[in-house]
């Protein structure tokens, strides 16, 4: 079987889960063909996977006259079709426009190498512009097509805009936490028997090592972009808690963006320049040695002012593998790894009052410390693995191909 993976730039630093994902459904059987519908300078380096294949395609591509003409000509009644549908959920912002134009104009443009690929499924990557892409490539080239379906893209400013319409037409829609499944069969109930729950995954899962004995300051990590959904401010303001409470406590914090500044000056405010370092984006190597330095692990997700929010953050279930304890906020998908006094502990609503209640009662407790140091990491073992859990979504696209065949 041969599925085609939609994204707008592939590959880049954020997306490196869904390198993983694509890996684990190779390995599963399935060929894979990536398509990087608009490739940018931010494209890291991608190493080549048996199975696998990787295609980049140019900004300049998508506005060949002849190509789109001639895939007009040849399908004019489907796309006249298929542009009423869609008609009937107008634009909400131009961010809705750009991304149905990409996904549009990728479609129009690409069409035959589609039909002569020897595909069996279209998948786009998001629910964005690469879904869109795979709703019309499905529809112009007679092919089933999929999408996955992040916390982002459905939710951010109301989420993508002709998500019911893909919902009602795509053979199979991929997601990874229960709170996505609910939230889309709220959108189109009937759409629920073809949501398949499938998590991301870590390649392996590092044996859980002793922990280290707490001496002098503790040491705490924080890895995630740089953006208001993440909770940072949250977090710097936690540790200023911490510190007038006496408590001697050290926070990097891992990753960046655009609150970099504000953040720097946040930690001026305070006075807390010898207790928080921002270390900026890192390798994964580098993160690695940040985990093994770390006594425990925040995160402080929020629903910020767009509706954005985090599903599941990767960040939590690696950290766990790490064996690291896991203070994090009840917001969105993170207590469905996150179980208090179990899997780690929770701070409701990832406020500073209430990071700094749970870091206490972890740092103060030697036996939880310890217990949700280990379930942590048997959750990951249970539920966090790429193989088991790609292996589940290889199954997945199977079924849908064949159901649409049949």
């Amino acid at each position: 079987m041969k599925v085609a993976y939609l994204f707008i730039s592939f590959p880049t630093l954020s997306q490196t889960f869904l390198q993983r994902e694509i890996r684990g459904v190779a390995a599963a059987g399935i060929e894979v063909e990536v398509h990087s519908m608009w490739t940018s300078s931010a494209a890291t380096v991608w190493e080549p996977t048996p199975g696998v294949t990787l295609r980049q395609w140019r900004p300049r591509d998508l506005l060949y006259p002849l190509a789109l003409a001639g895939t007009l000509a040849r399908h004019a009644r489907t796309a006249a079709t298929l542009e009423a549908d869609l008609f009937r959920f107008p634009p909400r912002s131009f961010e809705d426009v750009q991304h149905a134009l990409l996904g549009e104009l990728f479609a129009f443009r690409h069409t035959e190498y589609f039909r002569q690929g020897g595909f069996n499924l279209i998948h786009g990557a998001w629910a964005t512009a690469p879904a869109t892409a795979a709703l019309w490539l499905g529809r112009l080239c007679g092919l089933p097509f999929s999408f996955g379906a992040h916390a982002y893209d459905i939710h951010r400013r109301g989420g993508d805009r002709y998500l019911p319409y893909k919902l009602d037409h795509a053979a199979l829609v991929h997601t990874t936490t229960r709170m996505n499944v609910d939230h889309l069969s709220s959108l189109r109930p009937a759409a629920r028997a073809k949501i398949v729950l499938a998590r991301r995954g870590l390649a392996a899962l590092p044996p859980l090592a002793p922990a280290r004995p707490l001496a002098g300051p503790a040491r705490i990590l924080s890895v995630g972009r740089l953006i208001p959904k993440k909770g940072q401010a949250s977090q710097i303001d936690a540790v200023a808690a911490l510190k007038a409470a006496g408590r001697a406590v050290e926070l990097r914090i891992v990753g960046d963006g655009p609150l970099r500044e504000s953040l720097a000056q946040r930690i001026a405010e305070r006075g807390l320049a010898a207790e928080v370092q921002l270390l900026g984006a890192l390798p994964e190597a580098a993160v690695r040695e940040q985990y093994a330095w770390a006594d425990c692990f925040w995160h402080a997700g929020i629903v910020d002012a767009e509706g954005d929010r985090d599903g599941l953050p990767n960040v939590i279930p690696e950290a766990m593998s790490h064996g690291l304890p896991v203070v994090s906020s009840d917001t969105a998908g993170a207590d469905e790894a996150v179980i208090d006094g179990e899997t780690g502990l929770l701070a409701p609503g990832g406020t500073p009052q209430a990071l700094a209640a749970a870091t206490v009662r972890l740092l103060d407790d030697a036996a939880l410390r310890e217990r949700v140091r280990q379930g942590g990491h048997a959750w990951v073992a249970e539920n966090f693995l790429v193989a088991a859990n790609a292996r589940k979504l290889a199954d997945a696209f199977r079924g849908a191909a064949k159901k649409t065949q049949a």
